[in-house]
């Protein structure tokens, strides 16, 4: 739990600091080891702590923030640098592995955000998955291509609705030299959204990098980021807000923001909630924004809707696999034979929470 300082005070001085146009008025704002040990945990939890770090020194304010504070997020700045060299070395592999085999692809999200650098990311990007789009010809071929060199399907990942629903990526495979797990796209967005971003345009606007690897053009990585939180990690329909995805938009915004702020309501949307925090940006949508403020100040409020949509959203996944188990011989027995998978399956799904 916060201390003295709400939600909003915490993220808004996060948001603040992070903008590399934004003069930050460091007075404004309290300088005690609560307000710092606050700063620690939100940003921790949206996964932006060497990106603190980085705008911290940036901006020259490091005599303001608590020296035990400092040398912790030093160490995590630099850990994440480690991490991000190997992950290079990771991308380098796998983009002369599609380079020989004649494969169609783009890296995605990180991956391309570490390779076209538009910010010091390999100090302050954090990354999991390396995501790879592949041209919908190519993906089989991909996956058994990998599979030939060392990569191996994550079997902790066993799907009881493989072949019944389709998703925007294959599993998960790794390597044994490698530290980043691999996810091969067909898709960029879930099923209901996926025409509001196609995998040919991200293919056919692509572009190569110095080092020969292939990413979405300057506009794609801009929307595709917007996207992928508001739609794929739930952000519009729970009305929240990622530093961590407002971190990359900054930095690609700069020829892509005013001519298409209207795009898509996903993108005004997005925009708007960052208005909140900080005001270079319009507001076009009072009503989400102030939903989003109103969380921000009242976290028992904040839980409560974000409850409700869960709850929502747990009928309507039930309805959908009651409708499985009727229609499918497959599913049914995919449960029948692993059934305390199933049932740790739904205990997870239910204890998860997204905010």
């Amino acid at each position: 739990m916060l201390h003295n300082y709400s939600q909003k005070h915490i993220l808004s001085f996060i948001a603040q600091l992070l903008h590399p146009n934004n003069h930050i008025e460091i007075s404004s704002f309290p300088n005690s080891q609560k307000f710092w040990n606050d700063v620690l945990k939100i940003g921790s939890s949206h996964l932006v702590l060497p990106a603190i770090y980085g705008a911290i020194r940036k901006k020259n304010i490091e005599h303001y923030a608590p020296q035990d504070l400092l040398l912790y997020l030093k160490e995590i700045y630099y850990l994440n640098y480690n991490q991000n060299i190997e992950i290079l070395r990771q991308i380098t592999f796998l983009s002369k592995v599609f380079k020989k085999n004649k494969i169609e692809y783009v890296f995605l999200k990180g991956s391309a955000i570490l390779i076209e650098k538009p910010y010091d990311a390999i100090h302050e990007r954090m990354l999991g998955d390396i995501d790879i789009l592949v041209a919908e010809k190519d993906i089989i071929r991909a996956l058994e291509v990998l599979i030939k060199n060392g990569f191996k399907e994550n079997n902790n990942e066993f799907s009881f609705v493989k072949n019944i629903i389709d998703y925007r990526h294959l599993k998960r495979i790794v390597h044994s030299n490698y530290i980043a797990a691999v996810e091969i796209h067909s898709q960029l967005l879930d099923n209901t959204n996926k025409h509001l971003i196609k995998p040919k345009d991200l293919l056919n606007s692509k572009v190569q990098s110095s080092d020969g690897s292939w990413i979405p053009s300057g506009f794609h990585l801009w929307l595709h980021a917007i996207l992928n939180w508001q739609y794929n990690d739930k952000g519009l329909l729970y009305n929240e807000f990622s530093l961590k995805t407002f971190y990359d938009v900054i930095h690609l915004d700069s020829v892509n923001y005013k001519s298409n702020l209207f795009i898509n309501k996903s993108v005004t949307h997005f925009y708007s909630l960052s208005s909140i925090l900080i005001d270079l940006y319009q507001n076009n949508n009072y009503l989400s924004s102030k939903i989003f403020e109103y969380k921000m100040l009242y976290p028992k409020f904040r839980y409560l809707i974000n409850s409700l949509i869960k709850f929502i959203i747990s009928f309507l996944i039930i309805f959908s696999r009651l409708k499985y188990i009727l229609k499918y011989k497959n599913y049914r027995n995919r449960i029948f034979n692993k059934p305390k998978l199933f049932m740790k399956r739904i205990f997870i799904f239910f204890n998860k929470r997204y905010f």
